[in-house]
């Protein structure tokens, strides 16, 4: 009988069994038959937070291989999206300690337990020891919760909004984020953490006309659906009436446990606020929201249910430790005379957890064949031997799969194992991550002769998925093999749902006060939108106050002249009229053309050297990239083909890499220097300090660990002795790639053969030291990265004189950081360190107070002793700092008790904790930048916002705070941190003397003064850009009941205003449609104008003047209309109507009889500007008789 076989039946038959030898991988596969062969629902249960996501891809994939399941790419980016495979996120803080729940882990939950509660067609579900012990909602609830929204039903958007409240959702300006909702009319956004896309509601009346589903960055829909499901997002219930029954349950349980009258004063008065729903105790007093709660057992009652344990021992070890701390946590809580509802009612015990799982049906799976059995009875339990294995034991590879090292394999000898078992009729799968994996299996094994096929025997078959475990089993005659046990471990690229990759407008986010600047009037301070009314007609214009008490009413089509200053607070305010900001444009104007004479040196310098292209070895570069530990980001790909044509030509590169720290550059780095030292040239790689020599070094070493090439690092860390002998091997040619400081522009530094130098951060080298590296540049390839984006303008600027390879989005594997909001307190701060540093990782604890810092360290110190803690300030000795963030690097410290002198230019994937002390003194663009320096690597990092110890916070210090911990993936609300890092990124690529200047006349003025500074010295005609004026008696704004949001009636207007042409015009207006719904007359005259304006920029001219009964066009001197051409049109076209050209360039036309003076405008436009189109030979008449007959 097949193992398969043999567990079903006993299973089947007797409920329990045992299965011994059973390794990583194998579990899930052996579940996979018993939910698909037994026709049993599948509880995995696993013992931590790692394995359930391991489980979890595992169970996902293989389904989809042996059990007909699919794999979609939504589902694996959002587990919590997947229905068949249910994943019940793990949570590592029990609820007796004063932690924010995380909230995404708590959408999960509760899409998890919808999913259970309303679908009978789920085939597993993978959960933690947790999941076991805490106890939730009972199912009608969570039931009665769940909106099915479709086509046709009558149902009021009040509603719906109510029913978002009470289950939990946020209501938002722009939905981006799952647990949020935002509604503009008769149109809803919601995004269901059920789903994968957030979805667009829209009426028609009283009834639901359409469901469409759209992308959260665009905003612009994807798909229509009949129906959508809409699950819950809290565990807390927030409607009026159980609110207030909760609170009475409160009040008794305060009384019970003799809770002191202020404490008892403190809690009930923050209940009669909304902030309540936020707490960070909430949890403790989740059973006051129902009448009772239940096990998750009480989900299963009626369904045939297995449970599977894989490591059954740790598992019960894992629910004794579990229960262990709840109780510890509980206590003390109630020593300190906090109260809480006793863990018998939020969680099941040890003892209770443990008798169910006894009582159910169960396999119970060892690794090991021989095992003692822990449970009374057990050994009575029928035992199978599995009989399979780790891949790497079968073909020789000497260590499990966990401790494969990428490369290791040969791919002959694989190929040849693989033959040897199709031959022998075994089903060979191999698994993937994406398409391109599955180019490689196919190009690498198709050489030696493996044939693929989808499942004959006899051929391999690829599968795309996210398995990350492969299996060898004798008796079913399966082998599994993942790409991750070829290649060394892949980490996929993992888009979560709700980032923000799109650019946000400044204007957006801009509130009354800020400041701004106008291209003409310059710094002033916004003060609003306001409504007036010209000649019947209503206008929304921006309100901006000068220096002096002078206002400025601009126009929403002129709005493209504004932008937000960015840069703190400006030094003076501009006065109308006045000639401050002029001479700040001439000084601007002068620095740009600086810089354009900068950039046309150095791009007429490369083309005077030549050298031979570099050869290229296809296979061993195909072998190479494949051990790249992640899975590229299309930015990279772009960047490394960008680098590989360079490296195809005859003159040497020059090439800048941008991208902010984390995004790859290292790794597209290395590619270029395997080419240049396949090639046998020398690489150095040049950085500005001894910590980042020394995390290049260890990554250089790394990815070229499999290949004989010889890296050393250069730094003063090293001895003299050891620094001569690194010195004298360059000379000799014996080193291959060296990584150092500005010690390798030593005079004694000479290479034997140098062909590619790596630059990192060379604006932070100084005078000196920049000399030094032009004299080594002239006749070398020169890749210099830096970490700070570059505004996308400036890009479009430098495109023609700089080879500019920009990585502009971030590695998506990353996963999202959770984030928890805490009061001081050791117990939790020291169980999150010890976390950390169990499984190899390191901490940072942010205090930002030099004065006391000393005394913050001591603390952890005190809390953690076994751990080696240091600290680090700003001001301290340069070289002992350099010395500890060296150590760090190393992994000789644990515990980095700091400053904010991390918030950049360090990366240090390995640091995957962050505690951020007295976190209300941070701005929101501090915090977001701050808690980035963690989750750099495909591990779950965590961070920690420590409240202040005394005194209260202001409201605005706890939005903020509650800003960065709903939003774990960069959005819209950091587009400002995102403009400041850009202002930061054009500081340091033009010079701090430029970045004055680029904040002076802001970032579109000053990169379009490059533009013509650029052309002018190069020769090209460039003609400055009209601002036409449009004066036309119409209607034309978005209305306040079509789009409330101002900050986004802004950004639209910016837009329009900026829009060159008709197409881009019509494609925003119908953006707004698929957003906001059909446009009202006002957006819809709107739209009318701002195409005028696009016609009227092609003609240059100064602006139109329009009524029903004429039309004045104030054509400029450089109109690109012939002056024939147009003297020509007039005498032709009045012969036959009322137009004529005055002396001053202007047309005037009158109409005959009243008319739609939009109309009027835009008939008379087209005609002009069918007079720069116009072929040469065509006569004019003509062209007047052809608008005649139209």
């Amino acid at each position: 009988m097949s193992l398969y076989k043999e567990i079903i039946s006993e299973l089947l038959i007797n409920k329990r069994v045992v299965v011994t030898g059973v390794k990583k991988g194998l579990s899930e596969r052996i579940a996979v038959e018993i939910a698909n062969r037994g026709g049993l629902k599948v509880v995995y249960v696993c013992r931590d937070e790692d394995s359930l996501d391991r489980s979890w891809k595992n169970l996902y994939h293989y389904d989809a291989i042996f059990g007909g399941g699919k794999v979609t790419p939504e589902e694996v980016r959002r587990p919590e999206t997947c229905r068949r495979v249910i994943f019940f996120p793990h949570h590592i803080h029990s609820p007796y300690q004063d932690v924010t729940g995380d909230f995404y882990y708590e959408m999960g939950r509760q899409s998890a337990l919808s999913f259970i509660a309303s679908n009978s067609k789920w085939k597993y579900l993978v959960i933690s020891t947790d999941s076991l012990i805490l106890k939730v909602p009972p199912p009608p609830v969570v039931l009665s919760r769940i909106l099915n929204i479709e086509c046709g039903q009558e149902i009021e958007p009040q509603e719906i909004d109510r029913k978002l409240i009470f289950n939990g959702y946020y209501k938002t300006q722009v939905v981006e984020s799952p647990g949020t909702f935002a509604r503009r009319g008769g149109i809803l956004d919601i995004f269901p953490p059920s789903s994968f896309l957030p979805v667009r509601i829209e009426w028609y009346g009283p009834y639901i006309e359409k469901i469409r589903h759209f992308d959260p960055e665009s905003q612009r829909t994807k798909y229509e659906v009949p129906s959508i499901e809409i699950v819950p997002v809290r565990a807390i219930l927030r409607d009026e009436d159980t609110i207030n029954v909760a609170i009475e349950k409160i009040k008794k349980l305060f009384l019970k446990q003799d809770i002191p009258a202020q404490k008892r004063q403190e809690y009930l008065s923050f209940f009669e606020t909304s902030k309540w729903q936020s707490a960070i105790w909430i949890r403790r007093f989740i059973p006051a929201f129902y009448e009772s709660l239940v096990s998750l057992n009480d989900y299963l009652g009626g369904f045939p249910v297995v449970f599977v344990l894989a490591e059954p021992d740790i598992i019960k070890k894992g629910i004794e430790i579990g229960w262990e701390k709840i109780l510890r946590d509980f206590y003390s809580l109630r020593k300190n005379d906090e109260p809480a509802f006793e863990p018998e009612i939020l969680c099941a015990s040890c003892d209770e957890v443990i008798a169910s799982l006894e009582k159910s049906r169960w396999v119970k799976m060892y690794p090991a064949s021989s095992i003692i059995f822990s449970v009374e009875g057990e050994n009575q339990i029928k035992t199978v031997e599995a009989g399979g294995g780790y891949l790497t034991e079968k073909f020789g590879l000497g260590k499990n799969i966990d401790g494969i090292k990428a490369g290791a394999i040969s791919f002959r000898g694989l190929a040849g194992k693989v033959k040897e078992y199709l031959n022998a009729n075994f089903s060979v799968t191999m698994t993937t991550l994406s398409s391109s994996g599955q180019k490689r299996f196919e190009e690498i094994l198709g050489k030696y002769g493996i044939k693929f096929a989808t499942s004959e025997r006899g051929h391999a078959r690829i599968s795309i998925g996210p398995a990350l475990n492969g299996f060898f089993l004798e008796s079913e005659r399966e082998l599994l093999i993942t790409e991750e046990e070829i290649f060394g471990k892949k980490i996929r690229s993992k888009k979560i749902a709700g980032s923000c990759s799109l650019r946000i407008d400044s204007l957006q986010s801009l509130i009354p006060g800020e400041y701004v600047v106008h291209e003409i009037h310059g710094v002033g301070i916004y003060e609003g939108q306001v409504f007036m009314e010209f000649d019947s007609n209503k206008v929304e214009l921006m309100k901006i106050t000068y220096r002096g008490g002078d206002i400025l009413y601009v126009p929403v089509y002129h709005l493209n002249q504004v932008q937000k200053f960015m840069g703190g607070k400006p030094r003076i305010l501009d006065k109308l009229g006045g000639e401050t900001f002029l001479r700040a444009k001439i000084k601007s104007k002068k620095s740009a053309h600086e810089i354009a004479e900068k950039l046309l040196q150095l791009y007429a310098s490369r083309k005077t050297v030549t050298r031979q292209p570099y050869p290229f070895d296809g296979d061993a570069y195909f072998e190479f990239e494949s051990l790249f530990p992640y899975e590229e980001t299309d930015d990279q790909i772009k960047a490394v083909k960008e680098i590989m044509d360079d490296l195809d030509k005859t003159e040497p590169m020059d090439r800048l890499l941008c991208g902010d720290v984390g995004f790859g550059k290292t790794e597209v780095a290395i590619r270029a220097a395997w080419r240049v030292v396949m090639s046998g040239k020398q690489v150095a790689v040049m950085v500005p300090t001894t910590v980042l020599a020394q995390q290049h070094y260890v990554t250089f070493k790394s990815r070229f660990s499999d290949i004989p090439v010889n890296i050393e690092v250069l730094s003063r860390f090293q001895s003299p002795s050891k620094q001569s002998e690194i010195v004298r091997f360059l000379r000799e040619g014996k080193v291959d790639i060296v990584i150092g400081t500005h010690r390798l522009l030593s005079s004694d530094v000479h290479f034997s053969n140098l062909g590619l130098l790596i630059i990192d951060e060379e604006q932070r080298f100084g005078v000196t030291q920049k000399e030094r590296i032009k004299f080594l540049r002239p006749d070398v390839d020169v890749l210099t990265m830096t970490a700070t984006p570059i505004p996308r303008t400036m890009q479009m600027s430098l495109a023609s004189m700089l080879s500019l390879s920009i990585l502009g989005t971030p590695p998506a594997h990353r996963l999202p950081i959770k984030t928890y909001i805490i009061n001081w307190n050791e117990e939790v701060i020291a169980n999150a360190i010890r976390r950390e540093i169990e499984r190899g990782g390191q901490v940072f604890f942010l205090h930002n107070r030099i004065e006391t810092i000393g005394k913050i360290l001591e603390e952890v110190r005190k809390m953690v002793p076994e751990a080696k803690v240091e600290s680090a300030w700003g001001t301290m000795k340069s070289s002992m700092l350099e010395k500890i963030m060296f150590d760090f690097v190393s992994r000789k410290i644990d515990v980095l008790v700091c400053t904010s002198i991390i918030e950049s230019g360090i990366d240090i994937p390995n640091a995957n904790t962050i505690f951020i002390d007295e976190v209300h003194r941070f701005g929101l663009a501090d915090l977001y930048q701050i808690r980035g320096r963690i989750g750099r690597s495909s591990q779950q990092a965590y961070a920690y916002l420590i409240l202040p110890r005394r005194g209260r916070m202001t409201p605005e210090a706890g939005q903020r705070i509650d800003t960065i911990a709903k939003m774990t993936e960069l959005g819209s609300g950091f587009g400002v941190a995102v403009m400041d890092l850009e202002l930061r990124g054009a500081g340091e690529l033009l010079g701090e003397k430029q970045s004055g200047n680029v904040r002076r006349v802001g970032f579109e003025m000053y990169y379009r003064m490059i533009e013509e500074a650029i052309a002018g010295i190069k020769g090209e005609p460039f003609s400055p850009e009209i601002e036409p004026e449009i004066k036309i008696a119409i209607t034309a704004f978005i209305p306040e009941d079509y789009l409330p949001d101002p900050g986004l009636r802004l950004a639209f207007y910016k837009r329009l205003a900026g829009a060159t042409s008709e197409q881009e015009v019509l494609s925003i207006i119908e953006e707004m449609e698929d957003r906001f719904g059909a446009i009202p007359s006002e957006v819809s005259n709107l739209r009318e104008i701002m195409v005028l304006k696009t016609i009227l920029r092609k003609l240059n001219a100064y602006g139109i003047e329009a009524n029903s009964k004429k039309v004045q066009v104030y054509l400029s001197p450089k109109t690109p209309i012939p002056a024939e051409k147009i003297v020509c049109f007039i005498e032709e076209a009045s012969k036959s109507e009322s137009i004529r050209l005055t002396p001053d360039m202007k047309v005037v036309y009158y109409a005959g009889d009243e008319g739609d003076p939009v109309f009027l405008s835009r008939d008379l436009l087209e005609r002009l500007l069918k007079l720069v189109q116009m072929d040469g030979s065509k006569k004019v008449s003509s062209m007047v008789s052809d608008f005649k007959e139209s």
